[in-house]
C-alpha cells in the first residue's frame, strides 16, 4: 500500500476585488455593500461558478471572474485600505468631546494602571559586574 503525500502548499499573495452577494435574481447580483448597484452576470458565469447568497463575487487581476464561499474568502483575504473606526462613534462611546481628549484620557488610564501595579512589580536585583582584564 502506498502512502499518500500532501500536495505542495502555496501562500496566496494576489490582490482581488470582491463584493459580498446580498441577492441573486436571474442573471443579476445585488451586492451587500452600500453604494454598489446590482449588476448583470452571464449565464456561463452562473453555470460555472454557481454563486450563492452570502458568498463573494470575485474579480482577479486580468479580469477573471469567480465566486468564493464567505468562509474561504474571509479567511484568505483582508480588506485593503480598511477604513478606521468611525471617530464620532468612539467619542460618543467614551464620552469624550474630541480625539485629543480621548487620547489624553486613555493615556491617563494607562498611567493609573501602572501606578496601581507598581507594588506587585519587583525590580530585578541589580548586580555589579567587575571588569576583568
Amino acid at each position: 500500500m502506498t502512502e499518500a503525500i500532501e500536495m505542495p502548499k502555496y501562500q496566496s499573495h494576489k490582490q482581488v476585488w470582491g463584493l459580498k452577494i446580498k441577492a441573486i435574481d436571474g442573471q443579476t447580483i445585488t451586492p451587500n455593500e452600500e453604494g454598489y448597484a446590482p449588476f448583470g452576470v452571464s449565464a456561463e458565469y452562473l453555470e460555472k461558478h454557481k454563486p450563492e447568497v452570502g458568498g463573494y463575487y470575485v474579480v482577479y487581476e486580468g479580469g477573471y471572474k469567480s465566486f468564493s464561499p464567505a468562509d474561504a474568502f474571509e479567511a484568505g483575504n483582508t480588506l485593503v485600505g480598511k477604513p478606521s473606526p468611525d471617530i464620532p462613534v468612539l467619542l460618543r462611546f467614551y464620552g469624550a468631546d474630541n480625539l485629543n481628549q480621548l487620547i489624553a484620557e486613555q493615556n491617563d488610564h494607562v498611567r493609573q494602571l501602572q501606578e496601581r501595579l507598581k507594588p506587585f512589580l519587583k525590580e530585578p536585583t541589580p548586580f555589579i559586574r567587575s571588569r576583568e582584564g
